[in-house]
């Protein structure tokens, strides 16, 4: 958002309304999900937030998305339910 000078000396943001949609990190497609694997970014944990549309995520647990890059993580974590293609084979 560019900072705009008021005519009182102030400053302002200038707001430009409604925002293009975010694509899809994988096909390009608009997305509307977010990545929820937990990372730490400088020491605060947060999550993935990498853009996915309903194509390409990995649904777990209710309504929970994990990108393709974050899926096998998850999988390997052993305290964590099994997802993607072939999870009833997998052993815990």
């Amino acid at each position: 958002m560019p900072l705009v000078k008021m005519p009182n000396g102030g400053f302002a943001f200038l707001c430009r309304g409604r925002q293009r949609p975010r694509r899809c990190r994988y096909c390009g497609g608009t997305s509307n999900r977010l990545c929820d694997f937990p990372v730490e970014r400088n020491g605060q944990g947060g999550t993935c937030d990498r853009p996915i549309c309903s194509r390409c995520t990995t649904r777990i647990s209710g309504e929970r998305d994990l990108c393709r890059a974050h899926a096998p993580l998850w999988d390997m974590q052993a305290d964590r339910p099994r997802v993607g293609p072939g999870a009833e084979e997998r052993k815990p």
